[in-house]
């Protein structure tokens, strides 16, 4: 009984080895620099389309991996806008999708195919390219 006990106790630490061992498929740094894309892409989209937007900022930005070429963002963004009744701050909820367009020795390029925000969904004719380096 003794013997079985060490037994499963080595296996069980041999499993959660190998289970930390592997790589993810996605590694981290890619995340990052999906991350700091798209934080730059709607930052640059909120000043186009919104000249007067000011103290735009981002309070949450994480990307998961759905697949191995998916790989998907949740954000929520804020900014002050001055109207009619002075400076007020609007946050946004959005979410977006990536899907791995090409891999070259440099790094990863991920296409940016659309943006929900709320209720609405952005779909882009032509996607965004995101480069990320190895």
């Amino acid at each position: 009984m003794r013997y079985l006990r060490l037994l499963v106790i080595f296996a069980l630490i041999l499993w959660s080895y190998f289970l930390v061992k592997n790589d993810p498929p996605i590694s981290i740094n890619t995340h990052s620099f999906i991350q700091e894309d798209l934080r730059n892409i709607i930052k640059i989209a909120i000043q186009d389309a919104l000249p007067d937007a000011k103290e735009i900022s981002f309070k949450r930005m994480n990307t998961e991996n759905i697949s191995e070429n998916v790989v998907r963002a949740n954000f929520i963004y804020g900014f002050t806008s001055l109207s009619e009744l002075g400076n007020h701050r609007i946050e946004i909820e959005g979410q977006a999708t990536l899907n791995r367009y090409q891999t070259t020795d440099f790094g990863d390029n991920w296409s940016l195919d659309k943006i929900q925000l709320g209720d609405e969904t952005l779909e882009f004719q032509e996607p965004i390219i995101i480069e990320v380096e190895l």
